[in-house]
């Protein structure tokens, strides 16, 4: 478990229990099985478009919720409102939205 400070709150991370990732793992393929393309999912504090037909960040994603927590929480820890971000090869854009929720409006 990790726990650090960001806008004066405290935040937890820590990878869901295995009984919770199996479970997420089984919807996960049988989203894959029914021929879904892609499926909506509560990641941190906001909520993402998941690719179901490609394996990767997406299906990490939809597991744990979080993705490399390590980088995430020194993220949230040195990026304060305000500050100017730039994410190259952003993928599917996690840490994009992390860092915009960050900065705030006027970063």
């Amino acid at each position: 478990m990790l726990c650090l400070m960001t806008n004066s709150k405290e935040q937890e991370f820590r990878r869901p229990r295995i009984h919770t990732r199996l479970f997420r793992y089984a919807q996960w393929q049988t989203l894959r099985v029914l021929g879904r393309k892609r499926v909506q999912s509560n990641v941190l504090s906001f909520k993402m478009n998941l690719d179901v037909q490609t394996p990767g960040i997406s299906r990490t994603l939809f597991i744990n919720r979080v993705r490399e927590i390590d980088h995430t929480s020194l993220l949230m820890r040195d990026i304060r409102p305000g500050m100017h971000c730039l994410d190259l090869g952003s993928n599917i854009g996690y840490y994009s939205l992390l860092m915009a929720s960050l900065v705030g409006p006027y970063g």
